[in-house]
């Protein structure tokens, strides 16, 4: 059984092709990038890239963060969103709208960072407010 092949043609709008144009400026790819699905391999491999935004998110994932990264057309202007959570009693941070990609991601983290603060400092002032009153 041989390996079948299509030509298959993809149309963008001019902010969409934008966009792609960015990711392939950015990742350094000769050509443009391989979209592939997590169910399938990817054709060919996609080479290293080291940007900040990669080594955030190593960062994030060696801290035993987590983080969900999406993006949006807001008044025709790309808007990406980012949350960055631990996955305990402490929770998380708030949403945070900025225009890149790293942006966001960092801004996430200082206030996922700020929110865990106040949460430790409010659950001490509990627990030392309950020894006074045993």
């Amino acid at each position: 059984m041989g390996i079948k092949s299509k030509r298959v043609a993809f149309t963008f709008d001019e902010l969409s092709l934008r966009t792609l144009e960015e990711v392939q400026d950015e990742g350094h790819f000769g050509e443009r990038p391989v979209v592939f699905s997590p169910h399938l391999p990817p054709l060919r491999a996609l080479p290293e890239v080291s940007s900040p935004l990669l080594e955030l998110m190593d960062r994030l994932d060696a801290q035993g963060w987590q983080y969900k990264l999406t993006s949006a057309l807001v008044n025709g202007e790309r808007c990406y969103f980012a949350r960055v959570w631990r996955a305990d009693a402490l929770g998380c941070g708030r949403k945070v709208r900025a225009q890149t990609r790293h942006e966001a991601l960092a801004r996430a983290w200082e206030a996922a960072q700020a929110v865990r603060r106040t949460r430790e400092r409010n659950a001490k002032a509990r627990a030392a407010r309950g020894a006074r009153d045993d």
